[in-house]
């Protein structure tokens, strides 16, 4: 609905294993998909991104959900660019589990290096937009509630001066799923 593939429909495969990229379907599924749909398709980008648990928040009340909101990191070059980045977000996880947010956050790292950076994607799912009345991915007020816990002049220390300095920029999207 937003964002750089705003207009274009997006296939997500998984969850799978790297085992099951080397068990490709079968030549039948393969030559209908190249008939049915890849015939269809002026534009086409491939992305393998794996689950980063360690960083994600999913709390046990939460539903299945009609919308992503996907938050997408472009990583600079900086040595350890991706490590910096993962200690803040899990930093981030931290905080929202000791604050009982309700917002699930799913963490998605990509296994291969892209050509701009764009390796790392915050995705929450949401079932209604009027949670964007008072928010846009983390719960309202929620740097207050980071430096409560974690103290003073701790959210521009732990999170923004590390986004500033390890990102070269990042976007948001909107996704509609359609089953």
């Amino acid at each position: 609905m937003t964002g750089p593939n705003s207009g274009k429909f997006v296939w997500l495969d998984g969850p799978i294993t790297y085992v099951d990229l080397d068990q490709q379907p079968d030549t039948a599924h393969m030559a209908d998909w190249g008939k049915s749909i890849q015939s269809y398709i002026t534009d086409e980008k491939i992305k393998h991104a794996k689950l980063h648990w360690e960083a994600s928040c999913t709390p046990a009340e939460f539903g299945s959900s009609d919308y992503l909101l996907i938050r997408a990191f472009k990583l600079n070059n900086k040595a350890n660019s991706m490590a910096k980045i993962l200690e803040a977000i899990t930093k981030i996880k931290e905080a929202m589990v000791a604050t009982n947010a309700s917002i699930v956050r799913r963490v998605y790292v990509s296994p291969f290096r892209s050509e701009n950076g764009e390796d790392i994607s915050l995705v929450y799912p949401f079932k209604s937009f009027i949670r964007f009345e008072k928010s846009n991915g983390l719960p309202e007020n929620f740097a207050a509630s980071y430096e409560e816990i974690n103290g003073m002049g701790s959210w521009r220390r732990d999170i923004a001066e590390v986004l500033e300095t390890y990102t070269n920029d990042r976007y948001d999207e909107i996704r509609v799923l359609q089953k």
